[in-house]
């Protein structure tokens, strides 16, 4: 299991990848992409719809994850600050 300062410092890194304007234009460009296509299917197309909702779907979880460690990291801080009291 982490250490507080393990958690922290995961959390920090997290913040920094959700707030680099690198990860923002890369999400957004995927993001945009999968659901531009997903709009576009066919509509007999079903099998590819549902491989682009799935894709989409992962991405949500993958995003989810480095929220939860950066909320994770920020409630780790908020423990250290209340233990130094």
């Amino acid at each position: 299991m982490p250490s507080l300062e393990q958690e922290i410092s995961r959390g920090h890194e997290a913040e920094r990848i959700l707030r680099s304007p690198l990860w923002s234009e890369a999400w957004g460009a995927y993001e945009e992409k999968l659901m531009a296509a997903w709009r576009a299917s066919g509509v007999k197309d079903s099998d590819q719809r549902e491989t682009l909702w799935l894709a989409f779907q992962v991405c949500q979880k993958i995003k989810n994850h480095i929220e939860s460690v950066m909320v994770t990291g920020k409630m780790a801080s908020k423990q250290v600050e209340e233990l130094n009291k």
